[in-house]
C-alpha cells in the first residue's frame, strides 16, 4: 500500500536577511551606521556601488554608479569592499545559529534560508513563539531580517522579499491559511523578485508589475515569448514541484575537555595531555569524512580565568605530529598566571580535497610549493598570528602607500 502525497504546499519558515553583504560590511565596521553606506565592487575610484543602505538611497545614490562620482554627489559616504569568503563565513555562522532552533535548516543563496517547522509543536507552544524567538535572535546580533511562516518556498520567500521592499521593513508575519498565502502572494510587486532587469522591462511593457498579473498567463506562452526565467518564475510562484527543505548536516560541534589533577603549568605535561586530546579529535574528524583547519585550545586556570590559542596548520591536515609541533612552538612561549585545571580542544573541520587523496608519489608535483606554507605555518604557531602577513597593492602618489 502507497502513501498519497499531499498536494499542498507543506508549511515553510523563511528567513530573510535583505543585502547581506551589506549587513556583513555594517557588523565588521559598526562606525558606518548612522552614515550613506555602499558596498563596491573593488577598491578603485571607478568601481560600480553593488548594494547602497538606506541613507544613500535617500541622497540619490543607485546601484551602478561609480565610487568617485558617488563622493562628488554624498560627500560622506562610505563604502568599502566585501569579500565573498567573509560573505560565505557569516552566512555558515547563521545556519549554525539556525539549527540550534531547528535541525532541518537549509541555506538557499545569499541571505536567505529554508526552516522545516515540522514537529516542533512540543518546544514552541504556538507558532508565532517560534517565529519571534529566531528574530529575537538575529535582530540581537545585528541583523536585519524579515522571518515569515507560510505555506510552500518560492511563495513565502516572495512575501519575505515583499516585507523587506516595501518600506525597507523588517519583522516578522504568519500566514494562517494557504486562500490567504495565495491572495497575497498575487499582490507580491515584480520589482521585489529581483528578476533580471530585461525580463522586468518586457513585463513592464506589458503593463504585468505584480506576480498574480504573470500567473494569469498561460505558463508555454510565457516560455515561448519571454524565456527560460519567466518560465521558472512562474513554475516557482506555483511551487508545482513541493520541493521539502534540503537540510545540511548538523555540524557537531568536536571538543574534548580534559582535566588536569593536580592543576599544573609544566609545558611539557600539558603538552602531553593535548596529544592525546588532538589524536582522539582526528579520529573523530577521519570518521567524518573531514580534516582538520585549526585547533583551538582554551586553558582554564585556577585563579586567572581561561586564555585561548589557535594553531592552524599551512593546510587542513590529519597529521597529527604536524599539529602537535605547532602546538609546541606555540605554547613554548606562552605564560601562565596560574595552573592550568582543565584544558578543552577544539576542532575546526575542514571538507577533505581531492589532492589529500592521491596513493602515489609519481601523481604528487615534483617541487612542493607546500613546504613554504609549512614554514610560514611554523612562524605563525611561534610568534603569533599577526607575524605573517601579505602586502596588497594598491594605487597611490607615493610609493610607501602603495601597498597595505
Amino acid at each position: 500500500m502507497t502513501a498519497r502525497r499531499d498536494p499542498r504546499a507543506p508549511a515553510v519558515l523563511c528567513v530573510n536577511l535583505p543585502e547581506f553583504p551589506l549587513q556583513v560590511l555594517l557588523r565588521s565596521r559598526p562606525d558606518f551606521r548612522d552614515h550613506p553606506v555602499a558596498v563596491v565592487a573593488e577598491d578603485k575610484p571607478d568601481a560600480r556601488l553593488t548594494l547602497v543602505n538606506g541613507r544613500a538611497r535617500r541622497a540619490g545614490l543607485r546601484t551602478g554608479m561609480r565610487y568617485g562620482a558617488s563622493r562628488e554627489l554624498v560627500p560622506a559616504l562610505r563604502a568599502s569592499v566585501v569579500s565573498s569568503d567573509d560573505v560565505n563565513q557569516t552566512l555558515e555562522e547563521v545556519r549554525a545559529a539556525l539549527q540550534t532552533f531547528s535541525p532541518r535548516v537549509e541555506r538557499h543563496g545569499d541571505g536567505v534560508f529554508f526552516i522545516d517547522p515540522a514537529g516542533l509543536r512540543n518546544i514552541y507552544k504556538t507558532p508565532r513563539a517560534f517565529v519571534e524567538s529566531i528574530y529575537g535572535y538575529l535582530e540581537g546580533r545585528g541583523f536585519r531580517a524579515t522571518v515569515a511562516l507560510g505555506f510552500g518556498r518560492f511563495p513565502t520567500l516572495a512575501l519575505a522579499r515583499a516585507h523587506a521592499f516595501e518600506g525597507d521593513r523588517t519583522g516578522t508575519f504568519i500566514v494562517p491559511t494557504r486562500r490567504e498565502m495565495k491572495a497575497r502572494v498575487a499582490a507580491v510587486p515584480l520589482a521585489a523578485l529581483g528578476i533580471s532587469p530585461a525580463l522586468r522591462d518586457a513585463f513592464a511593457m506589458l503593463g504585468l508589475s505584480t506576480l498574480g498579473e504573470v500567473l494569469a498567463l498561460p505558463a508555454a506562452e510565457l516560455h515561448t515569448r519571454f524565456g527560460i526565467e519567466a518560465a521558472r518564475l512562474h513554475g516557482a510562484a506555483q511551487d508545482r514541484d513541493r520541493i521539502p527543505v534540503q537540510a545540511a548536516a548538523f555540524d557537531e560541534p568536536l571538543e574534548l575537555r580534559v582535566e588536569i589533577e593536580p592543576p599544573d603549568e609544566n609545558q611539557h605535561r600539558l603538552l602531553f595531555a593535548i596529544k592525546g586530546a588532538t589524536h582522539q579529535l582526528v579520529q573523530l574528524l577521519a570518521a567524518r569524512g573531514e580534516t582538520l583547519r585549526a585547533l583551538r585550545i582554551s586553558f582554564h586556570t585556577e585563579r586567572h580565568g581561561t586564555h585561548e590559542e589557535r594553531i592552524e596548520p599551512a593546510h587542513p591536515t590529519r597529521d597529527v605530529a604536524l599539529v602537535l609541533e605547532l602546538v609546541r612552538l606555540r605554547i613554548q612561549g606562552l605564560s601562565l598566571a596560574s595552573p592550568v585545571d582543565e584544558l578543552l580542544l577544539e576542532a575546526e573541520p575542514a571538507p577533505l580535497s581531492g589532492d589529500q587523496l592521491l596513493l602515489f608519489a609519481e601523481d604528487r608535483p615534483a617541487r612542493d610549493l607546500r613546504a613554504g606554507d609549512r614554514a610560514l605555518a611554523r612562524v605563525r604557531a611561534a610568534f603569533g598570528t599577526e607575524s605573517v602577513t601579505r602586502a596588497a597593492l594598491r594605487e597611490a602618489h607615493l610609493p610607501e602607500a602603495s601597498f597595505r
